[in-house]
Formats: C-alpha cells, sequence, structure tokens
C-alpha cells in the first residue's frame, strides 16, 4: 500500500513544485519536505507494529490538502484561511478514487480518512479503537517533525500572555485564536507535548533536543522560567 500511496504522492506533488519559482511565502517544498518528515517519525513510531505499511501510508497522504491551500491563498495557516487542510486531504484521495482504484478495504479507507481529518483538530473524536490509534500516532508525528525545524518568528519576540500561559499551567494545547505574541507562538509548538501519546515519542523528543530552540526563544520573557519548569516537570513524568 505505502509504495502506491508514495508514487501518487510524488505525482501530485510534483505539479506544485513545478511551479515553484513563482510562489510566495513558505515554499512547496517546505511541505514535501515536511511530508517525508513525518513519514520518517512514523517508522520510528511504529517499527514493531504488524500494520507498519497502513501507518505510513496515512503519514505521506496527510497534508495534500496544505498544496492547494498554499495554491489558494499563498499561505499554510487554517486558521488565518479557513480552510481545512486535512478535509482537503481526504478529498483529493476520494476526488481521484485512490482507495478504490487500490483495492483498499473499507475498513482501511475509513481508518486512513478518520486520522487524516483528525490530524490537524484541537482534539481527536471518538471513534473506533484502531481509528484513534492511527491519528494520535499520525498526530505524534506530525508535531514532533514540527518541532524538529525551526521555529520561524521574527523579532520582537513579545510577552507570553495570561490566556497562553494558563493553558501552559493546565498542560492543554492552545488554541490558534488565543495567540496574540510570537512568544505565545513559539509556546504554542512546545504544547505540542501534552498531546503527545506514544511513549517513544516522549523519547525522541529527549533525545532530540527539539524543544531547545523555542525555549531560546522565550528566554526574556519574565515567566520563562516558570514554563520550562512545568514542561521539564511535564517530561520527566512521561
Amino acid at each position: 500500500m505505502f509504495e502506491c500511496a508514495q508514487n501518487f504522492f510524488e505525482n501530485f506533488a510534483s505539479y506544485y513544485l513545478k511551479m515553484e519559482e513563482n510562489s510566495e511565502g513558505e515554499s512547496y517544498f517546505f511541505k514535501y519536505r515536511h511530508t517525508y518528515d513525518v513519514v520518517d517519525y512514523m517508522k520510528q513510531l511504529v517499527r514493531d507494529k504488524k500494520e507498519k505499511d497502513l501507518y505510513l501510508t496515512v503519514a505521506i497522504f496527510h497534508d495534500l490538502g496544505r498544496f492547494r491551500q498554499k495554491e489558494k491563498y499563498q499561505a499554510y495557516n487554517d486558521y488565518q484561511t479557513k480552510f481545512d487542510h486535512a478535509e482537503e486531504s481526504v478529498f483529493i484521495l476520494k476526488e481521484n478514487n485512490w482507495f478504490l482504484k487500490n483495492h483498499v478495504s473499507l475498513k482501511e479507507e475509513q481508518m486512513l480518512c478518520f486520522a487524516i481529518s483528525s490530524h490537524n483538530k484541537y482534539q481527536v473524536e471518538p471513534g473506533s479503537k484502531e481509528e484513534v490509534e492511527l491519528a494520535g500516532a499520525l498526530r505524534d508525528a506530525d508535531k514532533l517533525a514540527v518541532l524538529k525545524r525551526p521555529c520561524y518568528i521574527s523579532n520582537p519576540i513579545g510577552e507570553v500572555s495570561d490566556e497562553v500561559y494558563e493553558m501552559i499551567l493546565q498542560h492543554k494545547l492552545v488554541p490558534h485564536a488565543l495567540i496574540k505574541t510570537n512568544a505565545d507562538y513559539a509556546l504554542t509548538e512546545i504544547a505540542y507535548i501534552f498531546d503527545l501519546v506514544l511513549p517513544r515519542s516522549f523519547e525522541i523528543l529527549r533525545e532530540d533536543n527539539h524543544l531547545d530552540l523555542r525555549f531560546d526563544l522565550l528566554k526574556g520573557s519574565k515567566r520563562y522560567e516558570d514554563i520550562k519548569c512545568v514542561i521539564n516537570d511535564y517530561l520527566s513524568s512521561h
């Protein structure tokens, strides 16, 4: 399955990569590379699973909708563009009859669509055990891939807002609607750790020191020490 999925992804992405010179903002290649980062992390997270092929397939398909989002809005922000790239990813697969053409079972199709649709949501909606596990692994791999790259924000960093600070104290993800400053944005990505579900994800996070760059951005904040203490305590308990 994954080989067929990779072939589809390469053909789909190639159309956009050819337009690269005429695009603005973050490049199409940025999302192309991110997709393979997610695949690589998924390999680490599910290396012992017998359904590994299915997990790698959901990883390579999860951001198909980003390419159309970039083409239409010259941006990758769902909140600002009011464009759900996850739902668009599912639509692209169905539009191209990918499941039917590749003889994917109805159960596997439902699992893939559920996980892809769930990966950018604040929380995973109720589903079957297999659907929720697939969605959880995808969300973990996606967050690890985001934390791997630099945080692209500019000065002034600003101060962490009260609302975002409270979410951190409660060990919760930060909704985009609460982001007011660049410091909030950096902290929003640090807060991804509160949504990780697999023990291996925390091991990778510690091994690769993914959070260091974002903590460096917050050193000027009066809440820096308190925030770092909360995060480190959470990581220590997982």
